[in-house]
This record gives structure tokens, C-alpha cells and sequence, in this order.
């Protein structure tokens, strides 16, 4: 289900400008939006972090953390 609201964004913020005035004026669409995003990007940081929790319990930061730092070395 995240991939499809995935691809949906990614339609969306491709065709921008003209995609505007559909979700311009209506604050619970955009609201939609955020949780559509956010909620999928919560659980994989839960997933990501629990990964071989039971026999390292720094593993899974470790990876957290990697991945933070793909994201924001840019």
C-alpha cells in the first residue's frame, strides 16, 4: 500500500504545477498526505531498528543511523 501512495507522490510532484489545483485548497487532503507518508516511514525505522535485536541490541541503530546519514550527507 506504501509503494502505491509512493508512486502516487511521485506523480504528483512531477507534474506539480498543473497538479496543484487539486490538493491546493483542501487541508484535509494535504493532512492525508502527510500521514499517507509518514506512517510507512514510521514503521520502517521500527522494522529497520528491531533488525537482530536479539543478539546485538546495536545493530539496529547502527543501520538507523546509516541510513540517516545517506539521507542528510547529501
Amino acid at each position: 500500500m506504501s509503494a502505491v501512495w509512493w508512486f502516487i507522490s511521485f506523480v504528483l510532484v512531477a507534474s506539480y504545477p498543473k497538479s496543484n489545483p487539486l490538493w491546493a485548497g483542501s487541508k484535509a487532503l494535504k493532512s492525508l498526505f502527510g500521514l499517507l507518508t509518514l506512517i510507512p516511514f514510521f514503521w520502517s525505522m521500527i522494522v529497520l531498528r528491531s533488525v537482530n535485536i536479539h543478539h546485538d541490541l546495536y545493530y539496529g541503530s547502527a543501520l538507523l543511523m546509516f541510513v540517516f546519514l545517506l539521507v542528510w550527507v547529501r
